[in-house]
Parts: structure tokens; sequence; C-alpha cells
């Protein structure tokens, strides 16, 4: 990665309690838990994504997911581009990470997340396969989803497991 493409991320004290991510829980739909454990389970998910999966519109998925990147469960990037902007790029952080765990009822100790990660995302050569995979992922769910139909997607974690 060059100095061109750095990406600062904010620094959290990964010692955060259990309480206090619990004391989330109380914030959070559904659809924020699917979200997360989407994050997880694909790596990466631009804003656009997001709103094909789970939005109606475009402002309501960057308004909450801004939401969810204030509340620290969510860190985003937007990669260099030659010309104009990349849309955000949303990964877990270890707080969400955190409630998946709890979510799937896995000691966190035991969950194959690892905050240093992020940085293997963000710095990937691989990063626009991932993104245009996903995004593949995105619009046939937007497909199913406005036809009425139901799509169970099997990402690389679960497929790998």
């Amino acid at each position: 990665m060059s100095a061109r493409d750095h990406v600062s991320l904010r620094s959290r004290s990964s010692a955060r309690s259990a309480s206090l991510i619990t004391s989330y829980s109380h914030r959070l739909t559904r659809r924020d838990f699917d979200i997360l454990i989407e994050l997880y389970e694909h790596r990466v998910l631009t804003t656009p994504q997001i709103y094909e999966l789970h939005f109606d519109t475009h402002a309501r998925a960057s308004k909450r997911m801004l939401q969810l990147y204030r509340l620290g469960l969510v860190e985003r990037f937007r990669p260099h581009t030659p010309t104009g902007s990349a849309p955000w790029h949303y990964t877990l952080d270890e707080p969400g990470a955190r409630l998946v765990a709890a979510r799937q009822e896995i000691d966190f100790k035991d969950f194959t997340f690892k905050k240093a990660r992020i940085f293997d995302v963000v710095g990937s050569p691989r990063l626009r396969h991932r993104v245009e995979c996903n995004g593949f992922f995105a619009r046939l769910t937007l497909a199913c989803r406005r036809r009425g139909w139901e799509l169970e997607w099997i990402g690389e974690r679960r497929a790998t497991a």
C-alpha cells in the first residue's frame, strides 16, 4: 500500500467490556444485525450494496451506516480512484464482531475475527474482485426481493466451513 492509498482507521480501545457492547443492542434492529453478520461473512460491502440488500433508498442506507459507524460497530474507508470518488466501503469493527459472535452464541475468543485483518481488506489487491463479487450477490438479492422471492446466499466464510 502506498502513501497515497493510506487509509487511517479510528483507534478505539479493544478492551471494551461486554456490558458496553451489549448496551448497543437496544439501538439495533434485526436489519442492523443482518448487516453486521453480512459484513462478517463477506468482509467488505459498499453503501450501494447495503442499499440493495436491505433498504428502500440509498439515502436511508447511507444514514444508517453512518449511525453504525458512529456507534463504532463498523469501520469505513474509501479506496483511491484516479477520478471521482469511490463509495464508502464498510468492514466489521471489533465491537460489531463481538455482537455477531454473541448473536451466533460463540465465545469471542473462539470467533474468527482479528481487527488487524481490516488492514488486509483495505490494502488487498483482491479488494476490487471481492467488491465486485459482493456486488453480484447484492444485485441478485435486490432482484429477488423485488419479485417477492427468498434468497439464501452462502458467503465465503460459511462455504469454507
